[in-house]
């Protein structure tokens, strides 16, 4: 007997082993698929940014939307689970939850919890009705979505749902009351009065928005979910990709600019040291210029004194050549004099003028004259030569 009885429990622990495993297949990745929940909801809505409630997703619907309204319920072992129609089903109905504002309706806040469905349960003899879950406030009437017995359990509530009238009067007469948890699978068989079926459910682990999560997808209905996430994951990609190229032309952008910076510096300071060569170079030549100008008589005798220098190295080298001392002549000697006097006369005019009605062309007038007489008497010179005796 206590063989029999050891037995009997042994294959009661398997065979609940086995239902345990094929209602549940746990398939978990290496975080193998990552997406962000912007990439994955931009084409059906747009993000919002709500005061209370921060960056929210608007879903693109029609008016009088309803959360959890266009699918239907499926029993796991997590409890009664969502299966919704829409394309961004697999997101919005599991994670984070939903908020109603005057302003935008409808709208999705992000969060990384998995939930089966966050909906409040009503029932009643003959109905079933769930609306979204607000946190910090109760059930509001006009969101409720509501069923007969006979359309729980199958497809797209949306068709069977009904009219708010209806739900209100519902309410008041007390037919539906508000539950406190979740519908038991036990409590829709009896309301239902039929048998409903628990689906397997396939566990994974992703990373969404660089962030561990775990994906349940129910038994059957895995194929568009995954399929949306695979869109998110490559969307996601090709945003970040775009990012890239876009840091990288900026980055060149700035390399291209500070090398044109440093290439429009670099010659100004390489020619730093030539500027002060020119700015030596050009005092030089205002000095002397304001030499010429101020100091006419100076430069005119440099001059004088500069060039008999010359002509009397000639003297010596002509007269260690021929031994006879050459002298100058009259005419010669004469016409120097006259020149001195001239210059001396011209001088006398312009130094008894007024400082103030001196002007360039008279100094440019002396710097000519000047100029000629020093090329004057230098060229008389050389023109002639000694006379031998």
């Amino acid at each position: 007997m206590k063989l029999r009885k050891k037995s009997i429990l042994i294959f009661v622990f398997a065979f609940l082993l086995s239902i345990m495993g094929a209602n549940v297949t746990r398939a978990y990745t290496n975080v193998d698929v990552a997406f962000n929940f912007h990439d994955a909801l931009a084409p059906y809505g747009s993000w919002v940014n709500v005061s209370t409630c921060g960056n929210c997703w608007q879903p693109r619907v029609n008016a009088g939307f309803i959360p959890y309204t266009n699918g239907h319920w499926v029993y796991t072992t997590y409890g009664p689970t969502w299966v919704g129609y829409e394309p961004w089903a697999w997101c919005a109905y599991h994670y984070g939850q939903w908020v109603f504002t005057p302003e935008f309706g409808w709208i999705w806040q992000p969060g990384y919890s998995y939930t089966p469905g966050r909906v409040v349960w009503a029932t009643g003899p003959d109905y079933i009705g769930w609306t979204p879950y607000v946190a910090g406030g109760g059930p509001n009437v006009n969101f409720w979505v509501v069923v007969n017995r006979d359309r729980f359990g199958y497809s797209n509530y949306s068709n069977y749902v009904l009219r708010r009238d209806a739900v209100h009067g519902l309410f008041d007469r007390r037919v539906v009351r508000v539950q406190s948890g979740a519908l038991s699978r036990v409590e829709a068989e009896r309301i239902t009065r039929r048998t409903i079926r628990e689906v397997p459910v396939d566990v994974r682990q992703v990373s969404a928005d660089h962030r561990t999560v775990k994906l349940i997808l129910p038994k059957g209905h895995e194929t568009n979910a995954l399929r949306e996430i695979s869109h998110a994951q490559q969307r996601g990609q090709s945003s970040a990709k775009a990012v890239s190229a876009k840091k990288t032309t900026t980055q060149q952008v700035n390399q291209l600019t500070s090398s044109k910076h440093h290439a429009e510096v670099k010659p100004a300071m390489s020619n730093k040291p030539v500027s002060k060569s020119n700015k030596n170079v050009t005092p030089q030549k205002s000095v002397s210029s304001n030499r010429v100008v101020n100091g006419h008589h100076e430069v005119v005798n440099s001059h004088r004194q500069t060039e008999p220098k010359k002509v009397e190295s000639k003297k010596v080298e002509v007269n260690s050549s021929s031994k006879h001392q050459i002298s100058k002549p009259k005419e010669q000697t004469s016409n120097n004099n006259a020149e001195k006097q001239h210059v001396s006369s011209s001088d006398k005019p312009h130094a008894n003028v007024d400082a103030k009605e001196m002007n360039s062309k008279h100094q440019n007038e002396k710097d000519a004259k000047s100029k000629q007489s020093s090329s004057h008497k230098t060229s008389h010179k050389k023109q002639k030569p000694p006379q031998s005796h």
